[in-house]
């Protein structure tokens, strides 16, 4: 296993505890290992430019082992951005449950 050491600017620091815990929020959502895909090898890192954001990836189980792959980046920073990301990653996994049957799009 190799690690990779990312710097970040000086400004990137969290700047209060609501921040932080906005993190902890981001880190829980965001996926930790990519889905296994016959054929396929995939993976995933994320590396925010600041403590808290909204970039998001996700990878959301389908039927017949199909996978679906959303990425976006909201507009903005800190706590409005995340707050919509997880409101954003919340409607999408509700949609996939909705259009393609329960236990779809959870984890």
């Amino acid at each position: 296993m190799s690690a990779v050491w990312v710097r970040r600017p000086a400004g990137a620091r969290a700047r209060g505890p609501a921040v932080r815990v906005g993190a902890g929020v981001r880190h829980r959502l965001l996926p930790h290992t990519p889905p296994q895909i016959p054929g396929l090898g995939l993976a995933s890192v994320y590396v925010p430019c600041f403590e808290l954001g909204g970039d998001f990836f996700d990878f959301i189980p389908l039927a017949d082992n199909n996978v679906g792959l959303a990425v976006a980046d909201v507009s903005g920073k800190g706590v409005p951005a995340s707050l919509t990301m997880a409101s954003v990653r919340s409607f999408l996994r509700a949609q996939v449950d909705s259009n393609f049957g329960q236990g779809h799009g959870r984890h």
